[in-house]
């Protein structure tokens, strides 16, 4: 299984695909996920003027950092908290000169514990000091869609929600010269690793495969080792038909060094 099918937003996969081809394999980029701008950029200008109205700021992923600071007409106030859900969230808002001890960013303890390490909503609200935030309010800066867990767990709490959205996922048109070699690929009954890091993706990856191949090419993608870095990705994958996930350690470090 040398190959290696990467199916990240082409604007994010480059470090991980260089990752794993340090480790001598072929990479396939197979994106499944298009990432563009707000459809209303007015707004999110305009609600990114308002930062210090807020308790906290909560980024749902890096692209949502992405998408905002480049709408930011200022530098991040010092004094208004951000809320993050992983190392690479992190590292992202570092990228943008957003980093501590300057300022003040809340994150899941990286530390694994015996079932590995969880970044996601839930391990964000442990993370947070819910008293500190009195009544809010709270911002959401978000793409369209995702999981509304954590905004309706602060809203039961008594803590006043809003959000704003600074990215759009869409479904891509594949590149004709990479859906051709995995379609080869598939065609000659090849195995394969697949790299899947969120959890629309799963269906998402199904869904293009359908449509180039047909329901040959959705078995035979079921039937190879998939490689996920987060325990609700691989419970969705597992409920879509895959048979042989793999949970990774976090990062683009635990994900190329989960592949064999």
């Amino acid at each position: 299984m040398n190959t290696v099918v990467v199916t990240r937003a082409a604007a994010q996969a480059a470090v991980l695909m260089d990752a794993i081809r340090e480790r001598g394999f072929r990479v396939l980029p197979y994106p499944t996920l298009a990432i563009g701008p707000a459809p209303d950029q007015e707004r999110l200008a305009a609600g990114l003027m308002r930062l210090a109205d807020y308790r906290l700021v909560v980024f749902v992923s890096p692209n949502a950092i992405d998408g905002a600071f480049a709408a930011l007409a200022q530098p991040w106030p010092p004094t208004v908290p951000i809320a993050v859900m992983g190392p690479g969230s992190v590292a992202c808002l570092e990228r943008h000169g957003v980093s501590s001890p300057g300022y003040h960013i809340v994150s899941p303890s990286a530390a694994p514990d015996a079932g590995g390490a969880r970044f996601d909503s839930e391990s964000l609200y442990e993370a947070l000091d819910i008293a500190a935030l009195g009544s809010g309010p709270v911002l959401f800066v978000k793409g369209n869609g995702g999981r509304t867990w954590l905004g309706d767990r602060l809203r039961a709490a008594g803590i006043a929600v809003e959000s704003l959205q600074s990215y759009t996922r869409t479904l891509p048109q594949p590149e004709p010269a990479e859906e051709s070699a995995l379609l080869e690929l598939i065609g000659a009954g090849s195995r394969a690793q697949l790299v899947i890091t969120s959890t629309e993706s799963v269906g998402n990856f199904l869904e293009l495969l359908h449509r180039a191949g047909g329901h040959s090419a959705v078995r035979w993608a079921r039937s190879q080792r998939l490689v996920v870095p987060h325990a609700r990705i691989a419970e969705n994958a597992t409920a879509q038909g895959f048979v042989d996930v793999v949970l990774s350690g976090p990062g683009d470090a635990g994900i190329a060094s989960a592949l064999k």
